[in-house]
């Protein structure tokens, strides 16, 4: 937990952040009780087959002292333990995600910019398919609510800020 002098939390932030550290740990805590006093250091998922590490936890600085105004001030951070894919997602497997959904978008949010001259995936026929010789590069042109609905989909979670700068 980290504690600033001379500033105090404002309630609601402040609670839901304790709240969710509290959470993290007694999550840690359960799934050191069920693995045995260990955690595996690298997992597959089994909806999409893609390798995941273990990210151990941690502290350290975040924010900066010359950036914008909401990366200030530099802060200790501590994280979790967490796991992360060990590459991006490509276009064949965002393609896969897209056929198991049939669509790229949902509730007016725009998953993939389907058409743009940059795109790598197109709709073809009915279904989505990588650009040929673009099918192991990492898929482009998605938006926030097109990973989250990605993560979803593979039972998985987007990163935090933290984790992500971690």
């Amino acid at each position: 937990m980290e504690w600033q002098i001379n500033q105090e939390p404002e309630a609601p932030g402040y609670i839901k952040e304790s709240l969710m550290k509290i959470f993290s740990v007694l999550t840690t805590l359960v799934l050191l009780l069920i693995v045995g006093c260990g955690i595996p250091k690298e997992i597959t998922t089994p909806i999409d087959g893609r390798t995941m590490v273990l990210i151990p936890a941690g502290e350290f600085w975040m924010g900066s002292t010359s950036g914008d105004i909401d990366e200030k001030p530099v802060h200790s951070v501590y994280v979790d333990a967490f796991y992360m894919d060990t590459h991006e997602v490509t276009n064949a497997e965002y393609a896969a995600f897209l056929n198991a959904k049939g669509k790229h978008r949902d509730n007016g949010q725009i998953w993939l910019d389907i058409g743009d001259s940059d795109e790598k995936i197109e709709y073809v026929s009915g279904k989505y398919r990588a650009r040929a010789g673009y099918e192991n590069h990492p898929v482009i042109e998605v938006s926030w609510y097109g990973a989250m609905a990605y993560a979803e989909w593979a039972g998985k979670r987007l990163p935090t800020e933290a984790e992500w700068e971690y």
